[in-house]
C-alpha cells in the first residue's frame, strides 16, 4: 500500500508461453503405466504451463516430453517411502534409477520425480518425514555431483538451468524444516556452498535471452537464480547467526559457525556486487532484486557485516540502488494510463508486496535508519531533501524524470515517518515540509504527484501541529485537500486519497470539520466503492463510522445498503471467477466488517435494528450455510448484533438457528464459540420460543451439539475449542428454569461423563457449573440425575477441591475465578441446602457445603471490591492527558520496545461484546498452578443478572430457619468460630446489598 503502484512481475514459478518443454524418460522406464492410477494421475492439472499429452508420440519406447514425466514422477510421490530408495518397486525405484542415467531425458524425470516427493514431505513433522530423510541421504551425494558437472560443463541451454533449478527445488524443500544430516559433512557442506556461490556470482547467460519483458522474467536461467537466492537467503536467516541456533541442536550450531567463518562475508558482497550492477545498466529481474535487497537488508541489523561491508559503501548503495528503486518509473506510468485498476490493485495487494522490488527497497531503507540511525539517517534526509528541494526549484519545467525521483523521494520520506516523528531535528520541521513541498502537489498536473502528496500527508497526519494534534490551519487546511481528492479525475488519486483521509480522521481532534460534509464523503465512498474492489477504502469507512459513533445513526440505513449492495456485488465476481487476485473477496469482508462497525455505533438504538433487519437478513439467510464459510466470523458477529440488539428476536432471524445447527453438523463446529453468542441471545431473550419450538426442535438441536463437540476426537477439536458444550449447557439451565424438565438429567450425566476426561481447569470448572446450574433449575431433579450417573457423593468431594484449590507459588484460587461462577456455585449450592430433606449421603456433610458456600461467598465479595476498585482506576486513567506523556517518552518506547496493539480482536468493543453474550474469557488451555492464565470480564448478561447471591443465600438460610430451626441450628453450631462469624458477615452484607441494589434502581428510573 506504502508503494502505491508497482513494477509488473510473474507469479513465482509462474512459466512463460512457449517454454521449451525438456523431454524425460519413456513410459517404460517411468514404470511403464498405462491406465488406470497412472492415467488417471496424468489427467490432473501440470505445472510450467504445458498441455497435458502436448507432443506425444503415437507409439510407446520414445522420449516423452515434460507433461508425461510429471504425471508418471506423480506416481513417485504417491508412492511409498517407508522404505530405503533402493528397495523401492514400481515407477519410484525406476525414477531414481533415471539419476544415474546419462540421458538427459530421464535425467530430467528423476529430479521431477525428486521434486515432486520433497514437496509431498515439505511440512510434515520430523517423524512423518523420517523416510523422506532416508531418500536425503541416499540422493544428496549424487545430486551434488550432477550439480557440480552441470555448472562444471559452463553450458548455456536452458535445459541446463532446468535441470540445475529441480535440482535447487529439491534442496530447498529437503531442507524446508530442519537441515539433513548428510549436509553437516564437511564434503558435503562444502560442495553445495560451493555449487551456489559459483551460480550466485556467474552472470547469466545472454544467448538466447528473451528481449520480451515477461518472457525474460519466466527464462529459466532467471528462475534458477531466484531459486540460488533463495536458499541462499534462508540459511542466512537461519544461520547467519550462530547465536541464534537452538541449544538442543548442537549440530546446527556447529554449521551456523562454519556458515558464518566461511560464507557470510562472501554472500554479502555477491549480493552487492549484483546490486551494484542495476546503476550500471545490468539487468537483474524484479524477483532477484527483490530477494538480493532482502539478504542485505536482514544484514544491516549484523553488527560485523554491516561495519565490514555495507557501512562503506552505504552511501552509494542508498542512492544509486535503493532509492531508485523507489521512483516511479515507466512500467507505474504505462499501468497507470492503459489501466489504472490494475494500477491500484498491485500498489495495494500485499503478495505484491512480498515480491516487489520497491518494497525490498522501502523496508531495507526502514530498518537502515531504525537500526543503524546514526550512520544513516543524516545522509538519507540530506539526499532526499535535496532531491525535493531541486524538483521545487525546477517548477512547472521539471522534466519527467525529476518528477519521478520526486515521487520516489516522497515514498521514501514517507515509509520513515514513524523515525522522522520522534528524531530531532526532523519532527520540528514536518509540518514546515508538508505546507510547503506536498501541500503544492495536490494541484500538480501528474496525477502520480496529486496521490503521492495525499499519501505522505496521510503518514503525517498524527504529528502535532503548531496548534496542537489534529487541529489546527494547516492540518485542517491538508484534511480538505485530501477530501477533494476524492473527486479527482484519476482513479488511483481517489483511492490514495480515499486511504489518506483515514489517518486524518483518526486524528482530527472533534467532529466539527466533518459534520457538513458527512453526507457529501458518503456518496463519494459509495460511488468510489462502485469502481474498485479495495479492502482499504471499506476501513476508512469503517474508521468514520467509529469517529461518529452513534452520530452516524441518520445514515445508518443507507450506509447498510449500499454497503450490502456492495457486498453482493464482490461475491458475483468471485462466484463468476472475475476476482484472480483475491482483492474483492477481501473487500467483501471489509464490507461484512464495516456493517458490524455500523451496527456497533447503533447499538443503543433498537429501533433502527427493525429497518435493517429486512436489509441484512439475505445476506445472513445466505452466509450461514455452507457459502459462507469465508467469512463466518463477520456474519455471526452482524447476527449476533441483531439477536442482543432488536428489540425482538422476529420470525424471521429465528430462520437463521436451523442454519446455525446444520452448519456445525457438517463443516462449522470449530466456529462453535463464536455461534454460541447468537444462540445464547436466542436462548436468553426468547426461552419459551426456544423450548416450545418443534420443527426445528431448538432444544433437541442444541443438546445434540454440545454432546457431538465434547465427543469428538482430540484430532479434530482440543479441548479449548471444546468449552463452548458446558457453556451452552449453562446456560439453557439458567435462561429456561422451570421449562426443561426433560434435559437436566441428561445433562448432568453428560457433564459427569466427561469430567474425568477434563485436563484444563477451565473445562473442570465448566462442567461442574452444568452441575451447579442443574441444581438451582430444581435440586431434587438434579440429585436424581447425579444418582442417576452414579456420581453422588463423589461429585461434592470433586467440587470442593476445586473450590479450595490454590496456586503453590502465591495462594491465588485456581478455579471459578469469575464472579458469575462464583455466584452459579452459590446458586446451586444454596438450593441444594434449601431442600426440605437431604438424602442421606448429602445430609451427613451439609457442614462442609455450608462452609465451602461461605468461602465462596467471602471470595465472592473480595473479588468484587477489587473489580470495582480496578474499573475506577481505569476510568481515572482514561481522564489522564495522553499528549505530553505520548509526545516525550512512550512514543519511542513503544515503538523501538516493539510493542504491538494488543487490541486487534476485531472490531466490537469490549463492552459490546458483553453486551452480546461474548464469554470469550482469556483462558490456560492447560493443567496449571498460575494464577496469571485467566482474566475477569464480566461485562455480559446472563439470565441471573437480577439475583444476588448475598441475598439468596441470606433469604434461603432465613426460610430454612423458619421452616426447620433444630436443623439449622445444628448447621450453624457445627461451624468453627470463625465460619460463624463469616455466616453473619455474610447475612449482614445481604442487607447492605438490598441497600445499593435499591439505590441502583432509584438511579435507573431517573434516568
Amino acid at each position: 500500500a506504502a508503494a502505491g503502484g508497482g513494477g509488473g512481475r510473474v507469479r513465482p514459478g509462474a512459466a512463460a508461453d512457449g517454454e521449451h518443454p525438456v523431454q524425460a524418460a519413456d513410459a517404460q522406464g517411468l514404470g511403464g503405466e498405462r491406465g488406470g492410477a497412472a492415467e488417471a494421475r496424468r489427467r490432473r492439472p501440470l505445472r510450467g504451463g504445458q498441455a497435458a499429452g502436448e507432443g506425444e508420440p503415437a507409439g510407446g519406447g520414445h522420449p516423452l516430453p515434460r507433461a508425461r514425466a510429471e504425471a508418471a514422477a506423480g506416481d513417485a510421490q504417491d508412492a511409498d517411502l517407508r522404505r530405503l530408495p533402493g528397495a523401492l518397486a514400481g515407477p519410484a525405484a525406476a525414477v531414481f534409477q533415471n539419476l544415474n542415467s546419462q540421458d538427459h531425458n530421464r535425467l530430467y524425470g528423476g529430479l521431477m520425480a525428486l521434486r515432486l516427493i520433497a514437496n509431498k514431505y515439505e511440512f510434515r513433522d520430523k517423524e512423518s518425514r523420517r523416510p523422506m530423510v532416508e531418500v536425503i541421504d541416499n540422493v544428496f551425494p549424487g545430486l551434488l555431483q550432477i550439480f557440480q558437472g552441470l555448472i562444471a560443463s559452463n553450458a548455456a541451454a536452458v535445459e541446463a538451468a532446468e535441470l540445475m533449478k529441480l535440482i535447487c527445488k529439491f534442496f530447498w524443500s529437503s531442507t524446508y524444516l530442519a537441515l539433513p544430516s548428510i549436509l553437516l559433512q564437511p564434503a558435503q557442506y562444502q560442495g553445495w556452498i560451493t555449487c551456489f556461490m559459483q551460480l550466485l556470482e556467474r552472470p547469466v547467460p545472454s544467448e538466447g535471452e528473451p528481449q520480451d519483458p515477461q518472457l525474460r522474467l519466466a527464462w529459466p536461467w532467471w528462475k534458477l537464480k531466484k531459486w540460488v537466492l533463495h536458499i541462499i537467503g534462508r540459511l542466512h536467516d537461519r544461520y547467519g547467526d550462530p547465536k541464534h541456533t537452538k541449544e538442543d541442536r548442537p549440530e546446527e550450531k556447529a554449521f551456523a559457525e562454519a556458515f558464518d567463518r566461511d560464507c557470510s562475508a562472501k554472500f554479502l558482497q555477491s549480493h552487492l556486487q549484483l546490486l551494484f550492477g542495476l546503476p550500471k545498466g545490468q539487468y537483474l529481474s524484479p524477483r532477484v532484486t527483490n530477494l538480493a535487497l532482502q539478504y542485505v537488508n536482514h544484514c544491516v541489523g549484523e553488527k560485523k557485516l554491516y561495519s565490514s561491508i555495507i557501512k562503506p559503501c552505504l552511501q552509494e548503495l542508498v542512492t544509486t540502488v535503493v532509492l531508485p528503486k523507489m521512483y516511479f518509473n515507466e512500467e507505474d506510468s504505462t499501468l497507470w494510463d492503459e489501466d489504472p485498476h490494475e494500477y491500484i490493485r498491485k500498489g495495494y495487494d500485499i503478495i505484491e508486496d512480498l515480491y516487489s522490488p520497491r518494497t525490498a527497497a522501502v523496508n531495507f531503507l526502514m530498518e537502515l535508519v531504525n537500526t543503524r540511525s546514526k550512520d544513516s539517517l543524516p545522509m538519507v534526509m540530506g539526499h532526499l531533501v535535496q532531491l525535493v528541494q531541486g524538483v521545487a526549484n525546477l517548477g512547472a519545467g521539471a522534466p519527467q524524470a525529476a518528477l519521478w525521483q520526486l515521487d520516489g523521494a516522497l515514498l521514501a520520506i514517507g515509509s520513515i515517518g514513524d523515525k522522522l516523528k520522534r528524531t530531532k531535528p526532523y519532527k520540528q520541521q514536518l509540518e514546515q515540509m508538508l505546507m510547503g513541498y506536498v501541500a503544492p502537489l495536490y494541484s500538480h498536473p501528474a496525477g502520480h504527484l496529486r496521490a503521492k502528496a495525499c499519501w505522505v500527508a496521510g503518514q503525517f497526519a498524527d504529528i502535532k501541529f503548531a496548534e496542537g494534534r489534529g487541529k489546527g490551519q494547516n492540518f485542517i487546511s491538508l484534511m480538505q485537500l485530501t477530501m477533494r481528492c476524492l473527486q479527482d479525475p484519476e482513479l488511483p488519486v481517489k483511492v490514495d486519497g480515499v486511504v489518506a483521509l483515514r489517518s486524518f480522521v483518526e486524528a482530527v481532534d472533534g467532529l466539527e470539520p466533518l459534520r457538513p460534509i458527512l453526507p457529501t464523503l458518503l456518496d463519494e465512498f459509495f460511488k468510489l466503492m462502485s469502481e474498485v474492489e479495495n479492502e482499504d477504502l471499506v476501513s476508512t469507512l469503517e474508521t468514520i463510522v467509529e469517529k461518529f459513533g452513534d452520530e452516524i445513526s441518520p445514515f445508518a440505513v443507507g450506509l447498510c445498503q449500499n454497503l450490502v449492495a456492495g457486498f453482493w456485488k464482490l461475491l458475483q465476481s468471485e462466484e463468476e471467477g472475475e476476482d484472480d487476485d483475491g482483492m474483492g473477496a477481501l473487500a467483501a469482508v471489509g464490507c461484512l466488517r464495516a456493517i458490524g462497525t455500523v451496527l456497533e455505533s447503533v447499538s443503543n438504538m433498537p429501533d433502527i435494528f427493525v429497518a435493517l433487519e429486512p436489509i441484512l437478513l439475505p445476506v445472513l439467510a445466505k452466509m450461514t450455510t455452507f457459502e459462507g464459510q469465508d467469512v463466518y466470523e463477520e456474519i455471526l458477529e452482524i447476527l449476533s448484533y441483531f439477536t442482543y440488539c432488536a428489540p425482538t428476536i422476529s420470525q424471521n432471524l429465528w430462520t437463521i438457528w436451523p442454519n446455525l445447527i446444520a452448519a456445525m453438523d457438517d463443516w462449522a463446529l470449530e466456529y462453535f464459540e463464536n455461534c454460541l453468542i447468537p444462540m445464547d441471545n436466542y436462548i436468553t431473550r426468547c426461552p419459551d420460543f426456544f423450548v416450545q419450538c418443534k420443527n426445528p426442535d431448538c432444544l433437541s438441536q442444541a443438546f445434540y451439539i454440545a454432546k457431538k463437540s465434547l465427543a469428538a476426537e482430540e484430532a479434530y477439536m482440543t479441548e479449548a475449542e471444546k468449552y463452548p458444550a458446558p457453556k451452552l449447557m449453562n446456560i439453557i439451565l439458567l435462561a429456561c428454569r422451570g421449562k426443561v424438565d426433560q434435559v437436566v438429567g441428561p445433562f448432568i450425566q453428560t457433564a459427569v461423563q466427561h469430567m474425568p476426561k477434563a485436563e484444563s481447569n477451565l473445562m473442570k470448572d465448566l462442567l461442574m457449573l452444568v452441575v451447579a446450574s442443574a441444581l438451582y433449575y430444581n435440586a431434587p431433579l438434579a440429585l436424581q440425575g447425579l444418582q442417576a450417573a452414579g456420581a453422588l457423593p463423589q461429585i461434592f468431594t470433586h467440587w470442593f477441591q476445586l473450590i479450595w484449590r490454590t496456586s503453590k507459588k502465591a495462594g491465588k484460587h485456581l478455579h471459578f475465578k469469575r464472579e458469575h461462577d462464583k455466584k452459579v456455585c452459590v446458586l446451586g449450592l444454596t438450593s441444594l441446602m434449601a431442600m426440605p430433606q437431604l438424602p442421606p449421603e448429602i445430609a451427613a456433610g451439609a457442614g462442609q457445603i455450608l462452609q465451602g458456600i461461605l468461602k465462596l461467598l467471602s471470595d465472592f465479595k473480595t473479588l468484587r471490591e477489587k473489580n470495582a476498585e480496578e474499573e475506577e482506576e481505569d476510568e481515572d486513567d482514561d481522564d489522564e492527558d495522553f499528549d505530553e506523556y505520548e509526545e516525550e517518552e512512550d512514543i519511542t518506547a513503544l515503538v523501538e520496545g516493539g510493542v504491538e496493539d494488543a487490541d486487534d480482536e476485531g472490531n466490537i468493543s469490549h463492552a459490546m461484546a458483553g453486551k452480546l453474550g461474548m464469554r470469550n474469557i482469556i483462558w490456560d488451555d492447560g493443567e496449571s498452578d498460575s494464577e496469571d492464565e485467566w482474566t475477569d470480564e464480566e461485562e455480559f448478561t446472563t439470565a441471573i443478572d437480577a439475583i444476588d447471591a448475598f441475598i439468596f443465600f441470606a433469604d434461603s438460610m432465613k426460610a430454612i430457619e423458619s421452616a426447620d430451626p433444630g436443623k439449622f441450628q445444628g448447621w450453624v453450631t457445627a461451624l468453627d468460630a470463625g465460619n460463624q462469624q463469616l455466616f453473619k458477615a455474610m447475612v449482614d452484607y445481604s442487607a447492605v446489598r438490598r441497600q445499593e441494589i435499591m439505590q441502583e434502581q432509584t438511579k435507573a428510573v431517573a434516568k
